[in-house]
């Protein structure tokens, strides 16, 4: 006996017809019966699966009908209908779990992607404001390397278990979030006195997540979602993923000198703060990242796209074999994206950063999902195309104009989000975008996402000269920050700020002890599966 055809599966259905939220609860019996078809089931049992499903979509939509006030948008009505048809007509599916190993083009794995659960997320009634009564929910897997110093590790990593407490105060999280933490010498040569875009400069350590998943947001667009929070969504969204065995991966440089409350009565003058460098990573393994970097020229930046998304039908990769291409995909953090100024003249006239990504991969139908012999070839297939080349170049000019982009507010339209680092010149990779503006909020209660941190001084003097009450309970974690953290996904304590920190004019930050010496972030290059992630990491001038 055949499968029942879409048409069958689906009567009476039409594609303006409203369907209530309720429907995605049939999203986990779509990816039973497409794990059926994709692993060889017999056609009776992919059948008896399929007109189950019919049953139970045709009830959903008469339990729905005639409600008002919760309406899917006609793009994930159709998403919901197509994954359907997908399955009993083609008969074909790739698993999410096989995201990081992708043997077919890119698009499968959009398709596939479960559905984002965040705008729903941020309707939530607000939690209670934090208490510092909740429990630790992060857990450190410490490696003290070749050359570190045992007895400075083991300090170390008490101070690693102060920072995800401190986190887990101020956010909801149900699910323990696993930390790959490695205490070694980095070996980069002394600390330089440089600029702050400078390249000769010595690494504090790093942080990023250790795998991200994509997930299809409401605005239709498919982005890498930090496994550490997909992992707090519900089991629709997560009962089909393969998580990694941690969520954020992180480095710090046993060649520095740090300072923690334990180690010392007072913090040396070119010592940093380890608990401020810990918080502040931890933050970028939360998901405080973007994925806009120049991927073809990273050591001279000359034009920005989101992540190169590339998948190998070989089983080499690289120059060394085929490679295809997927797309232009954006991180979690690029959904809220906004531009504050555009450029009639130049025809820049974008509101959202995903508006770019969209025109980017616009440029491309002809190149989406080929194969090309070599990563060098795609490149030049990229670097031929001068509309697409000219698109990124203004928005590396964006990236490199002061004050030009921000991180919009989630939950409102005006212009309450939160200015982010585009002043440093030239373009630096992990610190640009990636930070809050330095020069905005570095005397606010948000500084510490700012890419620049004063040496001698500790983080419970940088809070009380921002003007931090011993007894805040949200402590160095500003209004801004929580912003992003639940633009991101997070349930935040006390509910989602109104508006972030504003900068007074004319203020500066003072600091009791120490010397004008700050630190930087930069990025590392890593491959996770698929996906090349920028490590975001703080660096010494």
């Amino acid at each position: 006996m055949s499968s029942p055809t879409a048409a069958e599966a689906l009567p009476g259905l039409t594609p303006v017809q409203p369907l209530d939220r309720s429907l995605f609860t049939l999203l986990p019996r779509i990816q039973i019966l497409f794990d059926k078809l994709s692993s060889g089931a017999a056609q009776s049992e992919v059948t008896a699966e399929a007109y189950a499903l019919r049953e139970a979509f045709s009830k959903a939509k008469e339990a729905v009908s005639g409600i008002r006030g919760q309406k899917l948008s006609l793009e994930a009505q159709r998403r919901v209908i197509g994954r359907i048809e997908e399955g009993i007509e083609r008969k074909r599916y790739v698993s999410v779990k096989r995201y990081t190993n992708v043997t077919t083009p890119s698009t499968s794995i959009f398709a596939s992607a479960p559905l984002s659960p965040i705008e729903d997320i941020l309707l939530l009634p607000a939690l209670s404001a934090p208490d510092n009564s909740s429990a630790n929910m992060f857990n450190f897997t410490t490696t003290c390397g070749t050359g570190a110093d045992a007895t400075i590790c083991s300090g170390m990593e008490k101070v690693f278990q102060e920072a995800g407490w401190m986190i887990s105060q101020i956010l909801e999280i149900n699910a323990t979030i696993n930390v790959n933490a490695t205490i070694l010498p980095f070996g980069l040569g002394s600390s330089s006195s440089a600029n702050k875009a400078g390249s000769n400069i010595q690494s504090l350590g790093g942080a990023a997540p250790a795998r991200t998943v994509p997930l299809m947001d409401a605005d239709n667009h498919a982005r890498f979602y930090p496994q550490a929070v997909v992992r707090q969504f519900n089991s629709s969204v997560t009962q089909n993923v393969e998580f990694s065995e941690f969520d954020i991966t992180m480095q710090i440089n046993s060649d520095e000198d740090f300072w923690w409350t334990n180690k010392s009565a007072t913090i040396g003058e070119k010592e940093y703060d380890l608990l401020y460098v810990t918080l502040h990573e931890l933050m970028h393994g939360l998901g405080f990242s973007s994925a806009w970097e120049d991927y073809i020229h990273p050591a001279s930046p000359t034009a920005l796209t989101p992540n190169i998304l590339l998948t190998y039908p070989s089983t080499t990769s690289g120059d060394a074999g085929d490679v295809t291409f997927g797309g232009f995909v954006e991180y979690a953090f690029d959904r809220l994206l906004q531009f504050n100024q555009s450029d009639t003249s130049t025809g820049f006239e974008y509101v959202y950063a995903t508006n770019v990504t969209t025109e980017l991969n616009t440029l491309f139908p002809a190149l989406l999902n080929v194969t090309y012999a070599t990563a060098a070839n795609l490149t030049s297939a990229f670097l031929d195309d001068d509309a697409a080349v000219a698109l990124a170049e203004h928005m590396l000019a964006q990236a490199t104009t002061a004050y030009s982009i921000s991180f919009s507010h989630p939950l409102t339209s005006n212009n309450t989000g939160m200015m982010l680092e585009t002043s440093i010149t030239p373009f630096s990779s992990g610190s640009s975008i990636s930070h809050f503006s330095d020069s905005e909020y570095a005397a606010t209660r948000d500084f510490l996402m700012g890419y620049a941190q004063v040496s001698g001084v500790t983080l419970q003097q940088t809070m009380a000269s921002v003007g931090v009450p011993d007894e805040d309970a949200y402590g160095p974690f500003g209004p801004g920050l929580r912003i992003v953290l639940a633009g991101l996904g997070w349930r935040v304590r006390g509910g989602v700020p109104g508006q972030g920190s504003t900068a007074e004019p004319g203020v500066v930050r003072t600091v009791s002890s120490g010397d004008a010496g700050a630190v930087n972030a930069r990025s590392a290059t890593m491959v996770v599966g698929v996906v090349t992630m920028a490590m975001c990491v703080m660096t010494l001038l």
